[in-house]
């Protein structure tokens, strides 16, 4: 399998470099209890461009203390730590998850994020639970078969439901049971894929699904993988706390003034835009640890 970064730093040193004190909410049931104490969990970053690749010491240097093992995908190989993604446009990035998860079977969770988000890593390792999947809170269910009616503009080229059109028949009965149960029909939901989670207890039926929309778009794809592989929406998913995505109505040049403490993500931080805008994502990332008062959680590995 593919060779994963590991931190330098021994687990007692992170924890001395942590704030605060107070226990972690997050339920790390371990489903492999019969191997190890700790829940293992991969962090798998992902570049759209490889333009982007001088952001990898500095992003090593903001997840290392906290996610023990992280490995880099993007569109071309620069170094060991950056593997090659089935990714030439950026439109697939389930596609590279799937890569890292099958090359990768031994962990218990596995959590997929874009080179350019600052993620809130303190309030999600604390509020959200790993035992659950992850799915943005903004979902959109669209008839496969009908005419599309949504402002998404890639529902109609081909990786949205052209795409989706030629598979969905193939899924296992299962996903289609599933589909017809929970979605209301025969339908595929879409939603950001920038950040997403799932439990290593679903990774044998996210891999088998999220493998046959290879060609499907990653907004489409990741959000109906994980939106079908529980049949108890209530028990097995769980959904990410305030987001904000900037578009191009002038809030990308506005990055500072739309941070927020408490949102569990902002997207997109073009991190090789300026040291400051480094500087800032530090300083962001300081504030949650020490509102939270938190600690790495002992039983994470």
């Amino acid at each position: 399998g593919n060779p994963i970064l590991s931190p330098a730093e021994t687990d007692d040193e992170a924890d001395q470099k942590s704030i605060g004190g107070s226990s972690n909410r997050a339920q790390l049931q371990n489903p492999n209890h019969n191997k190890r104490s700790c829940f293992k969990l991969l962090l798998i970053i992902i570049f759209n461009l490889p333009g982007h690749y001088g952001n990898v010491d500095f992003l090593k240097e903001v997840y290392k203390n906290d996610f023990l093992h992280i490995i880099f995908y993007g569109p071309k190989p620069q170094s060991k730590f950056v593997h090659t993604s089935i990714d030439p446009r950026g439109f697939f990035q389930h596609r590279t998850a799937v890569d890292a998860m099958r090359n990768n079977p031994d962990f218990d969770g596995y959590l997929w994020v874009g080179d350019d988000v600052w993620l809130n890593y303190p309030l999600l390792l604390t509020r959200m639970n790993l035992s659950k999947i992850w799915l943005h809170r903004d979902v959109e269910a669209i008839w496969i078969e009908k005419e599309v009616k949504s402002g998404w503009g890639h529902w109609k080229l081909p990786h949205g439901l052209p795409a989706v059109r030629k598979i969905y028949k193939a899924f296992p009965e299962k996903y289609l049971k599933r589909m017809r149960n929970l979605l209301g029909g025969e339908k595929v939901v879409r939603s950001a894929g920038d950040v997403g989670y799932v439990p290593g207890r679903f990774r044998e039926d996210f891999l088998e699904l999220a493998s046959k929309m290879h060609d499907v778009c990653f907004e489409i794809a990741f959000p109906t993988a994980l939106r079908l592989v529980s049949t108890d929406t209530d028990k097995d998913i769980e959904y990410l706390l305030q987001s904000a995505y900037l578009w191009y109505n002038g809030d990308r040049n506005r990055v500072p003034d739309l941070w927020n403490v408490t949102l569990s993500l902002l997207h997109p931080v073009k991190y090789g835009q300026s040291e400051a805008i480094r500087k800032l994502a530090v300083n962001w990332t300081a504030q949650s640890l020490k509102r939270l008062q938190y600690t790495h959680p002992k039983s994470l590995c």
